[in-house]
């Protein structure tokens, strides 16, 4: 399992026989699973104790063999964003890695590079979060105060490139946040696939409601604005920004549900990171309003 998660990661299979030659299965013998508790606790509780760090992210499942009362138990290992792992279990600590069919000790070399790769990781990510915030700061071009954005980043994407005909086919996962089932162009582009929503789109393309964009890494980044509105009438001492946090959380939640669903679809497999950023929140108040995007709604606009 260990060697699993410091390499591509892998499924583990418990029940099955193999030619020890071969390691190709050779027969469904089962493993008969403890009644009246959760059959599955032993191997969770096996993981959590004797792995460190602790894997994120495994799926366990058991699955009967016809009438037999036994099953295979099958553990999905992600690849690791935090390798690499040892075992310290049974007074013995060793780092392991999947070499094809084999899992041996770890070289001081792989030891030293998976932590230096651990590191980049989380500094990719903080990179794409910071990057993107910046371009919106300073190119603009999202209508409306209160800019919502979200970024859904696989963190081993080296073991896939986007399908762009296949990405089209799946265009409802990737929606501007707060535009789910709503309409919005989409369009094939340089970096990838894009879906819009532009502000008048008879006449620019340049100022948009939101957009979402998915890369060729997988990497998605969806942008929508107007969170934030001018309570009052015009000429009210009272006025203030408030928040629409009420949308804001629904879409949050939505969006992100929805962007992982359509990258699991097009083969880029977890782990994810999730970043999401606020930007012109400042000196806002809170409130329990719907967003209003109609072109008569009060907002102010980050390009101005």
């Amino acid at each position: 399992m260990v060697g699993f998660a410091n390499a591509g990661g892998g499924v583990i299979l418990i029940g099955v026989e193999e030619d020890p030659a071969t390691n190709a299965a050779t027969s469904l013998v089962g493993v008969e699973l403890e009644s009246g508790k959760d059959p599955m606790e032993r191997y969770e509780r096996t993981i959590m104790s004797g792995i460190e760090p602790r894997l994120v992210g495994v799926s366990i499942r058991s699955l009967p063999i016809g009438t037999s009362g036994k099953s295979v138990v099958a553990i999905g290992i992600p690849p690791s964003f935090n390798r690499p792992h040892r075992v310290k279990a049974c007074k013995s600590e060793r780092w392991t890695i999947r070499h094809n069919r084999d899992t041996i000790d770890m070289t001081y070399a792989e030891i030293r590079s998976a932590f230096i790769d651990g590191a980049n990781v989380q500094s990719r990510v903080r990179n794409i979060q910071s990057q993107c915030c910046q371009n919106i700061r300073l190119n603009g071009g999202i209508r409306g105060a209160g800019v919502l954005v979200i970024q859904v980043i696989p963190l081993f994407p080296e073991f896939n490139m986007l399908d762009v005909q296949k990405a089209s086919s799946s265009r409802a996962s990737f929606f501007p946040p707060g535009f789910k089932g709503e309409d919005y162009f989409s369009r094939p582009n340089f970096e990838g696939f894009r879906s819009e929503v532009p502000l008048n789109p008879q006449n620019s393309f340049q100022h948009w409601w939101g957009w979402c964009q998915l890369y060729r890494d997988g990497t998605v980044e969806g942008v929508t604005g107007n969170y934030v509105s001018l309570s009052g009438q015009d000429g009210d001492q009272g006025r203030r920004l408030i928040i629409n946090n009420s949308q804001l959380e629904s879409d949050l939640f939505v969006t992100i549900e929805a962007y992982i669903a359509g990258l699991t679809r097009l083969d880029f497999n977890p782990p994810y990171a999730v970043a999401a950023s606020l930007l012109g929140f400042a000196n806002s108040f809170m409130s329990h309003q719907t967003r209003d995007i109609s072109p008569n709604s009060p907002s102010l606009c980050l390009n101005q």
